[in-house]
């Protein structure tokens, strides 16, 4: 079922705990691209480790989505771990939440 799939690892969108898989992509080819290109310069300043680090970190992200031939998660919400206010938010919305996530996986999937 699609919630035994362990995708840790790679980077929220805009503090929201929700991962886009395309943006991802874009991003950390993005870094790829700057670390191709100021290679020279990043390195002066010691920054190349933490720049690999950074792309390696949201390409196995990546990679991990793509879970069969078939299947390639594209976003990824984290609802367990949503914060309102500094509080969880009501264990009700979760049950929902859930609810029509299997609802919907178990019709189109």
């Amino acid at each position: 079922m699609f919630w035994q799939v362990n995708l840790t690892g790679g980077y929220y969108d805009a503090g929201d705990n929700v991962k886009f898989g395309w943006p991802m992509a874009f991003t950390v080819t993005l870094l790829s691209w700057a670390g191709i290109e100021y290679q020279k310069e990043i390195s002066s300043v010691n920054q190349l480790g933490y720049l690999h680090t950074a792309i390696r970190w949201g390409t196995n992200f990546i990679l991990e989505c793509h879970t069969s031939s078939t299947a390639f998660y594209t976003q990824v919400v984290s609802l367990f771990h949503m914060i309102c206010d500094g509080l969880l938010v009501a264990s009700e919305l979760y049950l929902k939440v859930l609810k029509y996530f299997y609802l919907f996986f178990t019709l189109f999937f």
